[in-house]
């Protein structure tokens, strides 16, 4: 029995000299019997610890947790959006009735028509309230783009004053409308409309490449001031506005599908956030 247990001792102890586990082989050689000691406690403390991180990562990857990490970034400098925008109007009514007189009446009872329809009638200027007849509403239906460039609220008429933030200077300029788009789009019930975009760099190399240099403090961007013209709407009776849509300078938009809708007599604050688009993938 004392033989069988040496050769045991004896094999073990071949085997763990050829082990590759790092440690094991130089406790065996140690000569000193107190350092072999020390040795092993700092191999069982090291797999004790092994064990233990083991353990406690297993414990979370078995409960499949979700990571979310957030990078929030603050540009100092951003692509410059384009704003298209229209005038819920299409066809000015004094124009159009000046022109075709045989077309258009006046109301028999002008101070009921006031009283119903306030924001034609100036206190401040001459009345004028011919109105295309029912027969000649379908004009504005049918409008063709020579009447809207006839007719039709232009760029400057509609948006009156315009200003942007400037790159050098960090203060608002006035803005650049040389390179104003023109479009002719349809607002998806009574007809088209004139439509005009800015700041877009489908049309022009200069604005490829157009930036705005994001302020410090709380400070617009831009800043707008539109003219509804309630008084040349061709029918009395239609919502008073315009129609804005702020988008990518390298796409048009059609503000009646990707627009919001402003009032006159009113102040509105924009909050513009970047984001990216993703592109479509195909089976």
């Amino acid at each position: 029995m004392p033989q069988y247990a040496h050769s045991t001792a004896r094999y073990a102890r071949e085997v763990f000299l050829d082990s590759l586990i790092t440690g094991v082989p130089q406790i065996l050689l140690t000569d000193s019997v107190t350092r072999r000691v020390l040795k092993s406690i700092v191999l069982a403390c090291c797999l004790v610890g092994f064990v233990y991180q083991t353990t406690e990562f297993l414990k979370i990857f078995w409960k499949y947790p979700t990571v979310l990490d957030i990078d929030v970034e603050y540009p100092e400098v951003i692509e410059s959006p384009a704003i298209t925008y229209c005038n819920l109007n299409g066809i000015k009514r004094i124009g159009f009735c000046q022109r075709y007189p045989e077309r258009c009446s006046s109301p028999k009872n002008e101070s009921n028509f006031c009283r119903h329809f306030p924001d034609v009638c100036q206190d401040d200027a001459p009345l004028n309230l011919q109105y295309p007849k029912e027969e000649a509403l379908e004009t504005e239906e049918d409008t063709t783009e020579g009447y809207l460039k006839e007719f039709g609220h232009l760029c400057n008429e509609t948006l009156v004053y315009c200003q942007r933030i400037s790159n050098q200077l960090n203060w608002l300029i006035p803005c650049s409308t040389n390179n104003t788009l023109h479009m002719t789009v349809s607002d998806g019930h009574t007809g088209y409309r004139n439509c005009y975009t800015l700041f877009s760099s489908i049309s022009s190399n200069a604005l490829r490449q157009h930036t705005l240099l994001v302020p410090k403090r709380k400070e617009a961007l831009f800043h707008f001031v539109f003219d509804m013209q309630s008084e040349e709407y061709f029918r009395p009776d239609r919502e008073v506005g315009a129609i804005v849509s702020i988008h990518s300078p390298s796409s048009l938009v059609n503000p009646f599908y990707d627009g919001f809708v402003i009032k006159p007599g009113n102040l509105y604050t924009v909050h513009l956030k970047m984001a990216s688009i993703p592109k479509p993938s195909f089976p």
